[in-house]
């Protein structure tokens, strides 16, 4: 699968505005976007999320080349972006369209929904003459949902709802059928009863188009939600990128951990508290040498004052920028293998050993924790090693849990009473072969 948009090393600075009273350096620079790398395929999309400020919607601008980079590389399958707009300015805007935060900034308030989109076929030569562009307007705004059609033809943009007008913002840019598409916070100012029906419009234009999509954001489910991918930017950088999955339900990265921590609807492994963060975001002028959330951070060290972290590669497609994760080893065993085997220790300390149903595992000993799932699916009997790693995971997550210092800790009882007991799951598994146990956490953790 080839690269729709590659970005290497992209830089944007900005000169500060001066307050009153304030003094700045000549070499001092806002850092909006200071190195940021990633590619988007065909058909796929890569969500972006982070808090206001950090860099996101200067980003965007600069994928469509609203801004020009500081430093670094765009290109478009292949042809730097920049060149691409002094050859053909028209061309490139056929490439590349943007779909805005704002509905109302972007139409001319004097023209009639039937002419702002009669104009856009009429600059870029699509269709033979004006009632041929009004049967595909019609057709356009029927496929968005705007019925009758013919009736939002000819009103103006005031005259419709924010989600309607978002909705007509979409299908204009998809009507010159770019390469890919830059989706800016386009949902963030509709109502929730229409963030689904504009959702579901952009799911569909990837889906059946097979474009490609930088989807901005800083609602975590919605990204989650439409994007294969998801990169965490922080103070212009990003510090994790994974699959979607992946990073909302497993984060390495202390930010990303606590950012989706705050959000009701994800659950994180490990994880039953939200984190709190200390303090602001630094100023982005004159960051420093060391890491940008040095400040705010739970898990720093001395080190990451002074040196700015490597990228650590956490599985084929998940990175992170930060050599202090949960589960960091420390004198060569993981904090995980020292919290499983505490809270395995106090379990079986408390008497809450039991046998198994012998329909379901004859003869083996088993402890009874709070799982999820048919009881059935834990026989040992009727399952492969593939079925280990699930099942001590499933085990491990109800018997610890995270701190407000990031610490892992027994969590066997809640209010004086222990975990609720509900299946059977085959006790070997987890103790009987303790070799076993050490090399499935070794591998898969």
């Amino acid at each position: 699968m080839s690269h729709v948009i590659k970005v290497k090393g992209v830089k944007k600075h900005f000169k500060p505005r001066k307050k009153q009273g304030e003094k700045y350096d000549r070499k001092s620079f806002v850092k909006s976007v200071d190195g940021v790398n990633f590619t988007v395929n065909e058909g796929e999309v890569l969500g972006i999320i982070g808090e206001s400020g950090c860099g996101k919607s200067t980003l965007a601008k600069l994928l469509v080349n609203l801004e020009t980079p500081t430093s670094g590389d765009i290109t478009i399958q292949g042809k730097p972006i920049q060149q691409l707009y002094k050859e053909d300015q028209k061309a490139f805007r056929r490439r590349a369209q943007m779909i805005f935060q704002n509905p109302f900034d972007t139409f001319d308030p004097r023209y009639t929904i039937a002419k702002v989109l009669e104009r856009a076929m009429k600059i870029h030569n699509i269709g033979s003459g004006k009632d041929e562009r009004r049967k595909m307007s019609v057709q356009l705004l029927d496929q968005a949902g705007l019925n009758p059609p013919e009736v939002f033809l000819n009103r103006y943009p005031h005259e419709l709802s924010g989600g309607q007008l978002q909705r007509v913002s979409i299908i204009r840019s998809m009507l010159l059928n770019p390469d890919f598409i830059v989706a800016d916070e386009p949902v963030s100012m509709l109502d929730v009863s229409v963030r689904a029906e504009i959702m579901n419009i952009l799911v569909d234009i990837c889906q059946q188009s097979n474009k490609a999509m930088v989807f901005i954001s800083h609602d975590i489910q919605a990204t989650h939600y439409i994007a294969d991918r998801i990169a965490v930017m922080y103070l212009g950088r990003f510090i994790e990128e994974g699959p979607a999955n992946e990073i909302l339900h497993n984060p390495k990265h202390p930010y990303t951990r606590a950012l989706i921590s705050n959000s009701p609807a994800i659950e994180i492994s490990n994880m039953n508290e939200a984190i709190t963060l200390s303090g602001d975001p630094p100023s982005p002028i004159n960051t420093g040498p060391g890491c940008y959330f040095y400040n705010r951070c739970y898990m720093r060290r001395d080190s990451c004052q002074h040196e700015y972290p490597e990228k650590r590669v956490v599985s084929e497609h998940h990175v992170v920028y930060c050599p202090y994760t949960v589960e960091q080893k420390k004198g060569g065993v993981s904090l995980k293998k020292v919290a499983l085997g505490t809270a395995l220790g106090m379990l079986l300390a408390g008497g809450v050993l039991a046998g198994c149903n012998p329909a379901s595992s004859e003869g083996v000993e088993a402890v009874i924790v709070g799982a999820d799932g048919d009881p059935q699916t834990y026989n040992p009997n009727s399952r492969s090693d593939d079925f280990m790693y699930p099942v001590a995971q499933n085990v491990f997550n109800r018997l610890v849990k995270l701190n407000n210092n990031q610490e892992i800790i027994p969590d066997l009882a809640r209010n004086g009473k222990y975990l609720k007991m509900d299946y059977c799951i085959p006790f070997t598994y987890m103790m009987m072969s303790p070799g076993m146990t050490v090399n499935l956490f070794q591998q898969k953790m």
